[in-house]
């Protein structure tokens, strides 16, 4: 694991400036962009890797990067050869600014960190970011298409793969083809204190190949 402290205090500031000033979306040409909640996230990561879950070792993919804030924790923090590949063309272009400034501060510097355009249910953004689908070992995704990124990964990837379901939910969802494997319920206490809000709780299920 990366003994950068830089990191997640660069992260750590990317998170509350987009939650101070975009609590409910981002309107873009082709949709809306939610920020998923990166500290919630982290509390997750953190006990997959503890427990063997991600292989740390093989490529992990962000299936709807974003501004590219998971592919940074993955491999700023953990150390994880990364991928993320996001739809629209203005956050892709605003994530791939954001790994690119992570990595002229030296933040992430000891893996790949790639955001690629495109639909993740196709083959063509994982070629052209030279990622080959099947050695992807760990699938992110919060709510986006998770469906059909499941039945892809049932289909395409090898015994063994991981997939994360990122969610506001608590239910545990049924993918033919995968294994669910367990469910984490992660809150943190006084996540919105300016905006005295409660805190939500985030789950995490976790299915495999």
């Amino acid at each position: 694991m990366s003994n950068q402290p830089g990191i997640m205090e660069a992260l750590d500031n990317l998170d509350k400036k987009v939650r101070s000033t975009n609590l409910y979306g981002i309107d873009t040409d082709v949709g809306i962009f939610y920020a998923s909640p990166l500290e919630h996230i982290d509390i997750g990561l953190q006990q997959l890797v503890d427990e063997g879950i991600i292989d740390t070792g093989s490529w992990f993919c962000d299936t709807g990067a974003g501004d590219g804030r998971v592919v940074a924790l993955s491999a700023g923090k953990y150390n994880i050869p990364s991928i993320g590949i996001e739809y629209d063309p203005s956050i892709a272009a605003l994530a791939s600014k954001n790994i690119k400034d992570l990595k002229s501060a030296s933040l992430i510097n000891e893996v790949p960190a790639i955001i690629t355009c495109g639909d993740f249910l196709e083959d063509e953004p994982y070629k052209k970011a030279g990622v080959k689908f099947k050695d992807i070992k760990t699938f992110f995704n919060y709510l986006s298409s998770e469906n059909d990124i499941a039945e892809k990964i049932a289909q395409k990837s090898d015994k063994g793969t991981s997939f994360i379901l990122f969610s506001t939910l608590e239910e545990i969802d049924n993918f033919p083809g995968l294994t669910f494997q367990k469910n984490l319920r992660i809150s943190i206490d006084n996540y919105y204190p300016s905006l005295q809000l409660p805190s939500p709780s985030f789950y995490m299920n976790v299915y495999k190949k």
